[in-house]
């Protein structure tokens, strides 16, 4: 019986992951790979000098100013 459910389970899991990839566009997957470097403006000159792929999208980040969020007595985080 554990047998059984163990193999369903890898069986879904192998169905959703097929299902998951045919549904993406290789376009989809290669910016999916792209994304740990779309925060960092020159790691991702370099990644486009060097393999020639282009970024749809390059994320600016921005530091969170705390003091402009209002203090809310019960928004309390006590570790």
């Amino acid at each position: 019986m554990q047998a059984l459910m163990f193999f369903m389970g890898v069986g879904t899991l192998v169905v959703g992951l097929c299902y998951s990839l045919k549904t993406s566009s290789a376009h989809d997957i290669q910016q999916a790979a792209l994304l740990p470097f779309a925060d960092d403006p020159e790691a991702a000159n370099k990644i486009t000098q060097s393999t020639g792929m282009t970024f749809d999208k390059i994320v600016n980040g921005i530091e969170l100013d705390l003091t402009a969020v209002p203090n809310d007595s019960t928004d309390s985080f006590v570790a």
